[in-house]
Order: C-alpha cells, then sequence, then structure tokens
C-alpha cells in the first residue's frame, strides 16, 4: 500500500467517525428529531461509523502488519488478514448498505410526500427494524463471495488473489447495478416525483394567496428535500468513477491499463462518501444544526424546543399541506 493511500485512508477513518457520531447523538440526544426521517437518517450515520472505523482499525498505521509480508500460524489466518487488510472486505461490506440506506430514505420522503395517506401503513419502526437488519444481511450475502474467493498464498506469505474467473466478472457486475445502479435510479426518480409534487403545491398557495402557515411547511420539507438531494449528487460524484473503472475491469478486456494510483484514488473517493454526509447535514439542515447543540450543550439549549414546520413528522405536515391545497382548490 502506497504511503499517501495510508494516510488518507487514515484522515478519512478519523473524520468520518467524529462527523457520524455526532450525527447519531444529536438524533439520539434531541427528542424533536425522533421521527421515521431522521431514524433513517441514524441508521444510514451508523452504517458510515461502520465505513469508517474499519478503514481506520484495518490501517497498517493503526494494526500494523507491514505490506502483508507476514508469516500467519496458519493460512486460514492469512486469508483473514488479506481479506481484512488487502480486499477490506468489511468496508465493502458496510459501505453498500450505506448506498441502500440512501435509496430507502428518498423512498421514504417519496411516500410521505407524494403518497402521504400510505405513510402510516408502510413505515412504522417495528418494519424499519427489520428493514435495516434485511439490509445488512442483504448487502453480506452478495459479499460472500468476495470473502470465499482465495487471497493468500502460502507459498509466499502473500496477498496474491488468482486470475478472476468469468463467473467473478459476470457477479461482480450484476452485484454494482444490483447495490448502485439501481439504487441511483430509483433515488432519482423519487426526488424528481418529489419535487414535481412540492413545486405544483408551492403553485397552489401562491395563486390562493395563502403565505400562511402551510407554505412556510411546504418550503421547510423542500429545503429537507433539497439536502437530501445534495447527498444522493454527492454520492453519484463519489462512487461512479469507482463504478464504471470497476465494470471496465470486468470486461473481457486485455489490454486495459490505468494509470499509477488511479484505482486507489477512485476507491478512496467512494470511502470518502461516508464522509461527507454528516457535512452536508451540518451545513444544510438546520434542525440537525439545533439537535447538535442540544445533544452537545444541553445546559445552555432548551431541550424542548419547538420544531420549526420542517422537523414535525412529516408524513403529517406534509398529508395537512396537501390537505389544506385540495380544500382551498375546492
Amino acid at each position: 500500500m502506497v504511503e499517501w493511500e495510508t494516510i488518507s485512508e487514515l484522515i478519512i477513518g478519523l473524520l468520518g467517525i467524529a462527523g457520524n457520531f455526532l450525527v447519531c447523538l444529536s438524533i439520539i440526544r434531541a427528542k424533536f428529531m425522533h421521527n421515521i426521517t431522521n431514524y433513517i437518517l441514524l441508521s444510514l450515520a451508523i452504517a458510515d461509523f461502520v465505513v469508517c472505523l474499519n478503514i481506520l482499525i484495518f490501517n497498517k498505521y493503526v494494526l500494523d502488519v507491514g505490506d502483508l509480508d507476514f508469516h500467519p500460524s496458519s493460512p486460514l489466518v492469512g486469508e483473514i488478514l488479506c481479506q481484512l487488510f488487502d480486499d477490506k472486505i468489511l468496508v465493502w461490506w458496510s459501505s453498500k448498505t450505506s448506498v441502500m440506506h440512501l435509496m430507502f430514505v428518498a423512498i421514504e420522503r417519496f411516500v410521505a410526500i407524494v403518497q402521504p395517506l400510505r405513510y402510516k401503513r408502510y413505515f412504522t419502526v417495528r418494519r424499519l427494524i427489520v428493514l435495516f437488519v434485511a439490509m445488512w444481511l442483504l448487502s453480506l450475502l452478495l459479499q460472500l463471495p468476495y470473502m470465499l474467493t482465495p487471497d493468500f498464498n502460502p507459498d509466499t506469505s502473500q496477498c496474491d488473489r488468482p486470475r478472476i474467473s468469468t463467473f467473478s466478472r459476470i457477479f461482480y457486475v450484476f452485484t454494482n447495478f444490483l447495490f448502485i445502479i439501481i439504487p441511483s435510479i430509483c433515488t432519482l426518480w423519487c426526488y424528481w416525483r418529489i419535487l414535481k409534487c412540492l413545486r405544483t403545491s408551492a403553485r397552489t398557495f401562491l395563486e390562493e394567496n395563502n403565505r400562511g402557515p402551510g407554505l412556510e411547511l411546504l418550503y421547510a420539507c423542500r429545503k429537507v428535500v433539497q439536502t437530501l438531494f445534495i447527498v444522493y449528487v454527492a454520492f453519484i460524484i463519489l462512487w461512479f468513477p469507482n463504478l464504471i473503472l470497476g465494470i471496465i475491469y470486468s470486461l473481457p478486456v486485455t489490454t486495459l491499463s490505468t494509470p499509477p494510483g488511479l484505482n486507489t484514488a477512485f476507491k478512496l473517493m467512494a470511502f470518502s462518501n461516508s464522509v461527507v454526509n454528516p457535512f452536508i447535514y451540518g451545513f444544510k439542515y438546520r434542525q440537525l444544526r439545533k439537535a447538535f447543540k442540544v445533544a452537545v450543550m444541553p445546559c445552555c439549549c432548551n431541550t424542548e424546543v419547538n420544531p420549526n414546520p420542517g422537523s414535525a413528522p412529516y408524513e403529517l405536515s406534509v398529508l395537512r399541506l396537501q390537505q389544506g391545497s385540495n380544500n382551498g382548490a375546492s
């Protein structure tokens, strides 16, 4: 592993752990953040925290195994070390779970804003817990073929992955379509429908000269959706270079050559996606900033903060908004 890669992973790990921990603490400690949307953001922050924790733990400056030039007590130990340090299998597992969270938060916002009457039926805390567990298990299940592919060469005591088989190439493309491409398309469609719905509602309120709480609520909801959409755009920018390069490598092309360090740079970009989310929330999500003050400085803040319209349980708020719009139109 080159020196700059090791240092970059160390920085990504430390920043991601700190940022995502603060997000988790803020949502847990601030009671006005206890709604379905923020529970999903909490689960996303936990997934990103696990990503960064694994990046930090399996960094050679933290657990020094040199350049994986070691002599383990058995081939099994060598295989485990190769999977953890060289392939970073736990990092990719939690990263794919994080990506699934991004799609799910878009679906949740879509139902809450576009189809609010169905929200209570589809989204409950119990169902959320089941879904979170299912996302981790599905990600692990589709990571198993990589984990079962031997990496350790007992003759050289080196991590030496054999020539990639045709099945491995096809499986790589399949899993990335399942975890990256399909969630990206689904997320983009959800946000397009959400923004279209909010634009229509805003136009209705303005035509009726209704500039009261309903319009404030609509603008607050729009700001939350815009924040989540920025998170999605950051995901596209940071993940897709690594994804495209990986798919190209999976094609039956033997003459492909890339500049030195390009693969490493794209991989680090994908890892850094778990770092940027807390900072986007911090800059764009006013209620999270308020929750952070409550969590870190409870003696200086009123813990019974009356949330603004954007922090109310969204499914009820948007339903009232749309009902008011419909009544005005009739």
